[in-house]
Formats: structure tokens, sequence, C-alpha cells
């Protein structure tokens, strides 16, 4: 794999995580569903 394209694609999982991140931090489950979730997944 060139490294542009690694780049790339490492670049578009970061945006994803940090997007996933923000979607539970919103989220109305209580505290320890959302710890309970980060461990679990």
């Amino acid at each position: 794999m060139d490294i542009e394209v690694g780049g790339f694609l490492g670049f578009v999982i970061l945006v994803l995580d940090i997007w996933a991140i923000i979607k539970v931090t919103q989220s109305g489950a209580s505290t320890g569903n959302k710890v309970f979730w980060g461990f679990c997944s």
C-alpha cells in the first residue's frame, strides 16, 4: 500500500473515531452505560 493512501486511510479512520466519540458523549445514555459500551466494543 502506498504511503499516501495509508495516510489518507488513517486520517479517515481518525475522523470517524472522533465522530463516534462525539456521538457517544452527546447521547442520552447514562455514564455507566457509555463506559460499559466503551469497554465491550
